[in-house]
């Protein structure tokens, strides 16, 4: 690490140093310094680690906002790396549900926002709740109960929920009307689909004799961003057209300079910033909203808002008021929860860290976390005619019981009307309510202490953030950007024709980049960004991962950014094997490349009293139980079957040992199976369990490519550290660095000379290990030439692998979507943004692999008829676009005729036919 001095340093010290280097950072990233930004990013990320401790965490969360923040000045290459989201995913719902379970503090506003209800509408028969964010049915749940025990019985309750999503309404209207049917509690719900900003209070069903409530559970927050944002205000025309003024003016301007003009100018100010003087018509959004809500002669309106000053338009200003808040809320949680929790690893990733993102990274419209203090929103408020009142005891009680439950640490404090949560003697949550004739306004602030994370600095108040409530349902929701592009002939284009478009415009934004020309292939991927979808067509699908392994490859020549914002991310085990297993039911590829494997197994050893396989990717069971089946079923006396299973991953070796002894054992077969725990390149095949006679098979599904990677120099052409940044525009910066071209590309003729080192030496160790049979099945595409030729190859081959599930599985399907993200995805990226060792995916034809095998001393073994017969089964139920194309003794697997995978058959040849 090129901060082995900082793991030597005391732990007091250790808290101090990544939070001065963050601040560094943010005020390099603030200036236009973007290459010292770039190298305190690399330096944090040594230090930092969302699993460390409330420090590191914090930091890497700041850190990756900083990333961000400098790659959105590159509007195409950040939306392709960050594309918007569209709905809930299962992952935000189960962070929202930690956050519930782990902190106490939506519960507290739970309780106390249904206690002022209950006390303020002590005698009223008939209680209309509007809840602007209708989205979690717990909450009235609880009110109901409580209604029901009422002296003189439980009023009539209708519930208005405000949401933007139909399919939450509807799940919260099923949870609360079941409930109230159970108790036959009298019970009406309302729901009205729309963003908070377009509802028409006028024309809810409020009637005369109801006794109105408001809740806002961190909402009123999210309309102070809707005057921010100047570029907001211009056409789609002329915002398309920044980009191309952009690159004219490129070569004019360094990019510090460009930057930093950006950042300066960009943005008016809010009239609802912190910097900004309060007037009830600043924010027209806002000041109609709240007039609308006066205007229902609300009995009671509880607000929930975050305590703490996040709207500044300048940035250190929102960093140093976000470290001190989020400091808090994180040593909270390192506090009471075990820094080991998945639980908490996904809240803070997934709530925290976004939210930290968009107040750091946004600007404008996107930014929404812009949370105002206390005193602000009574100004407010209080121009929308409401006044204070106490708080009540019974709820101020049962909060107090409440947050004990969590840690005794969390105490109460009241002050000025006001009742604070404190965490160790510091203001946590602050409560006050407000009333006058007609109406009563209640709000829950809440507050985070100073921390010794900035042990430095003078003790503060601060708040919690907002959240969406916990709401148990997956949504998927359909976008085609297009419906929302700035360039609305798009809408005109039948498929087959903007599929063509997408083509060309991936292939221009690919020559840009090895060109240099960033600032172009920018421009491109922002206008791919309105046309691919990962929920779209299979081209759509296909571009969206191929625009981000484009913008990938653009910031390549950066280091600290890349890492900050977690461009290399890794599967868990779990999740390799679930999408893997996913691949292997949507699709038919795996099951037959298993069954032709199986019998030419069986044919090669027939009459052997034992059997052994070597399966250089031990990773799914499936084969070999199917082989188990294959003899016995065709063999009086089944052999003794010896596997060499070889992974990297030692649990997936032993979930694969598991399945096959279980299997083994309700077949009453003979099974022996040998883990070998290595890549495929270190692996020692003269060290393998293999006896000199024994009958011997391998299997290779998808692997010899991976070898193909070791060869492949990459030569950097960066500026010395010395070279000043302002003598380098932003396109040298970022341009492409010079690759040689790989050893084993299909550009370069294949010779013996040529061939990787690596590659040779593996297949001459198989050679020598004198298999009676090897199978390999590899993908049928060329994929390993420059970047130009692997973007055409790549949407080539998987716009046919993505167009084979169009027919037989909805697009809707959540493990499709996870499928194609997080493998084929992945795969696309690989091909695209890779160089060098770390391009593992590196495909060659059948016909380029022949003459290696054959040079490596293998000969072609014929595929029977038989085998293709029984593979042919494997294709039922795929759709009629599947079919079987034997040639020159391989079987090639074809979607409409294209080959898509090959599965070929080899055996040893004698000494004197090798190629030496």
């Amino acid at each position: 690490s090129p901060c082995q001095w900082l793991r030597e340093l005391r732990l007091e010290s250790q808290g101090l140093n990544p939070i001065s280097l963050l601040i560094d950072c943010a005020k390099c990233v603030a200036s236009g310094s973007i290459k010292n930004a770039d190298i305190g990013l690399e330096y944090i990320s040594q230090i930092s680690s969302a699993d460390g401790n409330a420090v590191q965490r914090m930091v890497s969360y700041f850190s990756e906002a900083l990333g961000h923040r400098i790659i959105k000045h590159l509007p195409g290459v950040y939306k392709s790396i960050s594309p918007s989201k569209t709905s809930l995913s299962s992952d935000d719902i189960l962070a929202e549900k930690y956050f519930y379970e782990l902190c106490p503090f939506l519960k507290f506003s739970y309780l106390i926002t249904n206690q002022a209800i209950v006390e303020a509408m002590e005698c009223e028969m008939v209680v209309h709740i509007i809840d602007l964010h209708c989205c979690e049915p717990a909450q009235w749940i609880d009110l109901l109960l409580t209604f029901k025990n009422r002296r003189g019985g439980p009023p009539h309750l209708k519930i208005t929920g405000i949401n933007e999503s139909k399919e939450v309404l509807d799940q919260v209207n099923f949870h609360v009307t079941s409930e109230a049917g159970k108790y036959d509690f009298p019970l009406q719900f309302y729901p009205v689909v729309s963003k908070l900003e377009d509802v028409d209070f006028e024309k809810l069903p409020v009637k005369t004799g109801d006794a109105v409530a408001i809740t806002s559970v961190l909402q009123l927050h999210l309309l102070l961003s809707t005057d921010d944002d100047m570029a907001g205000r211009i056409s789609p025309a002329v915002a398309a057209s920044m980009n191309l003024q952009r690159t004219v003016h490129m070569g004019q301007r360094t990019f510090a300079e460009w930057l930093e003009r950006d950042m300066i100018n960009a943005y008016i100010l809010s009239p609802d910033s912190a910097l900004s003087p309060l007037s009830f018509g600043a924010s027209p959004k806002m000041g109609n909203l709240l007039k609308a809500m006066r205007k229902l002669n609300p009995k009671l309106v509880v607000v929930t808002e975050q305590e703490s000053n996040l709207n500044g338009s300048n940035l250190m200003e929102r960093v140093d008021r976000a470290l001190y808040f989020y400091s808090a809320l994180f040593d909270c949680l390192d506090s009471t929860v075990m820094r080991t929790s998945v639980e908490r690893q996904k809240l803070e990733k997934t709530l925290f860290g976004e939210q930290i993102k968009n107040i750091i990274a946004c600007e404008g419209v996107e930014r929404k976390e812009r949370h105002e203090k206390l005193e602000k929103w009574i100004r407010r408020l209080e121009m929308a005619g409401f006044v204070k009142v106490p708080l009540s005891y019974n709820g101020r009680i049962e909060a107090k019981n409440l947050l004990q439950r969590y840690s005794s640490k969390y105490k109460f404090r009241e002050e000025n009307d006001c009742l604070f949560v404190c965490w160790s003697d510091r203001p946590l949550i602050g409560n006050v309510v407000r009333t006058r004739e007609v109406a009563w306004w209640y709000t829950l602030s809440f507050g985070c202490p100073r921390t010794n994370l900035y042990g430095h600095r003078s003790a503060r108040k601060f708040a919690i953030w907002p959240c969406i409530l916990f709401f148990p349902v997956v949504l998927i929701k359909l976008s085609l950007n297009i419906l929302d592009s700035p360039y609305p002939w798009l809408k005109d284009m039948n498929g087959e024709d903007r599929n063509k478009y997408l083509a060309r415009i991936l292939n221009a934004c690919a020559k840009f980049i090895e060109s240099g020309s960033i600032m172009n292939a920018d421009t491109g991927l922002d206008h791919i960004a309105h046309i691919a979808s990962p929920y779209g067509d299979a081209m759509q699908r296909v571009a969206t991962y191929v625009s981000e392994g484009l913008a990938f490859q653009v910031l390549k020549n950066l280091q600290g950014v890349p890492k900050a914002v977690n461009l290399s991310k890794t599967m868990s085990t779990s999740e390799e094997q679930l999408v893997k297993k996913t691949f292997y039911d949507l699709y038919p590829f795996l099951k037959t490349a298993y069954v032709i494997t199986s019998h030419a197994i069986a044919e090669a050893v027939e009459g052997e009293e034992v059997i052994h396989v070597i399966d250089l990717c031990a990773s799914d069971a499936a084969q070999w139980i199917y082989l188990m089946h294959r003899l016995k079923e065709s063999l009086k006396s089944p052999p003794l079957l010896k596997i060499t299973g070889i992974h990297e991953k030692k649990e997936i070796l032993e979930q694969v040992d598991t399945q096959l002894r279980v299997e083994a054992k309700s077949l009453n077969f003979k099974l022996e199976f040998n883990a070998i725990v290595s890549t495929l390149e270190n692996v020692d095949l003269e060290e393998l369990p293999v006896k000199k006679g024994e009958p011997l098979a391998i299997s290779s599904v998808l692997q010899l490519h991976t070898l193909l990677a070791t060869d492949d120099a990459v030569v950097c052409n960066r500026s010395s550290k010395e070279e000043p940044m302002h003598q380098r525009t932003f396109a040298e910066m970022l341009g492409k660095q010079k690759t040689n071209l790989s050893s084993e590309s299909s550009l370069i003729q294949l010779s013996l000379c040529a061939t990787s080192t690596k590659m040779m030496d593996f297949l001459k160790g198989l050679w020598k290990l004198q298999p009676r049979v090897m199978v390999v099945t590899e993908q049928e595409s060329s994929g390993n030439g420059s970047l130009t030729e692997r973007v055409d190859k790549a949407l080539d081959f998987y716009g046919a692998l993505f167009n084979c599930l169009e027919s037989t599985v909805s697009t809707t399907l959540v493990q499709r979507n996870i499928m194609e993200r997080t493998l084929l995805g992945q795969e696309i990226k690989n091909i695209v943004a890779g160089e060098g060792v770390e391009r593992k995916e590196r495909h060659e034809k059948l016909e380029n692999w022949t003459p290696k095998l054959e040079m490596a001393g293998f000969g072609k073994r014929h595929i029977s008829h038989h085998w293709i017969t029984q593979a042919r089964k494997q294709l039922q139920g795929y759709g009629n676009g599947y079919s079987f194309c034997p040639e020159n003794n391989s079987l090639f697997v074809c979607w409409n005729d294209k080959p898509l995978f090959s599965v070929s058959a080899w055996t040893v040849q004698k000494m004197n036919n090798m190629v030496m």
